[in-house]
């Protein structure tokens, strides 16, 4: 999707104030500390099926080893050997992946489902800044690039949706459980000889696969308080980020047909888009905000008529560019 001297050029312009810093695809991270990978694993020299470009904030510093803060670095003196090798695991530089500080995930949307065919669209699947990482900004730094690679590719938009609580009817998601298990069922046999002509590449890249998905799936963990419980909280599901890392490793494409349901936007029911529970999870939700300090504007159309994401009725949002 986007050129390694076109993320190159956006890259010097946001990180004008992080020296030793550099937003790289992750196909060329992974070929730049390629020594430093037990696993084994294939890239290509140019990716035509997949729909997804995943761009990483990495510290390329040579002289730096962790992203510890000098408060826990004293602390981690004293831990025992146990204790010592879980924390280099998560800050240490001797574990590659902890010089990724953010990641991007980027959907090209473009010519799919409703999208009006004049309309050049990308998707924001998803934006994460570690919770490892010791610097500020990282969020940001992603955003403004995001932006403004994607106005020099001439993308007319870029859509995103919210991901909040309450929208959830318990028995409408184990119905679409049930669907979905016997919809793989079926599919299985129709979906063998496509599959096998990936195989190759697809057992060469299996483990890294699981290594990305786990590194990333960490990075986008959070704590928070409950009652004087500390909780921890995974901005995504496992399965989610497994499958776009699939797709981009092995430059596989596969594309889902999601059944949609009419809503009656004057009087949406309550777990319907608008509705009750929807609401409720907009007023509780931080990213609504966030997301317009950038620019973006909710749009309930690219839920319902471009019907590009799943049918949850989460807020979708867009910024014209």
């Amino acid at each position: 999707m986007f050129t390694k001297a076109l993320v190159d050029k956006h890259s010097k312009k946001v990180l004008k104030d992080l020296p030793g810093f550099k937003i790289m695809r992750l196909i060329d991270f992974l070929k730049l500390y390629k020594n430093e990978f037990e696993e084994d694993f294939k890239t290509k020299t140019s990716y035509k099926k997949t729909s997804y470009d995943i761009l990483c904030l990495v510290d390329v510093r040579e002289n730096e080893r962790h992203t510890m803060s000098p408060v826990r670095r004293k602390k981690f003196r004293k831990f025992c050997r146990q204790r010592r090798e879980k924390v280099k695991d998560r800050y240490h530089y001797c574990n590659v992946f902890n010089r990724i500080h953010g990641f991007l995930i980027l959907d090209d949307k473009t010519g799919k489902n409703n999208i009006p065919r004049e309309k050049k669209v990308i998707s924001l699947s998803l934006i994460c800044s570690s919770s490892y990482s010791n610097k500020k900004g990282i969020g940001s730094r992603l955003m403004n690039f995001m932006i403004n690679i994607c106005k020099e590719q001439a993308y007319s938009d870029i859509i995103l949706e919210v991901a909040i609580d309450y929208i959830d009817d318990e028995e409408s998601d184990e119905e679409e459980e049930e669907e979905e298990e016997s919809e793989e069922e079926e599919s299985d046999s129709d979906e063998a000889p496509e599959l096998e002509e990936i195989n190759e590449l697809e057992e060469i890249n299996e483990e890294i696969v699981i290594r990305i998905t786990r590194e990333f799936l960490r990075k986008t963990l959070r704590h928070t308080i409950d009652n004087g419980n500390t909780i921890a909280n995974y901005a995504i599901d496992e399965g989610y980020i497994e499958e776009i890392i699939y797709s981009y490793m092995n430059d596989y494409y596969e594309e889902y047909i999601e059944v949609f349901t009419d809503v009656d936007l004057v009087e949406p029911g309550e777990y319907d888009y608008g509705g009750y529970f929807f609401q409720k999870g907009v007023r509780d939700s931080p990213l609504i905000k966030y997301y317009e300090k950038f620019g973006f504007v909710e749009d309930p159309e690219i839920n319902y008529v471009w019907k590009v994401f799943t049918p949850v009725p989460y807020p979708t949002m867009i910024l014209a560019l």
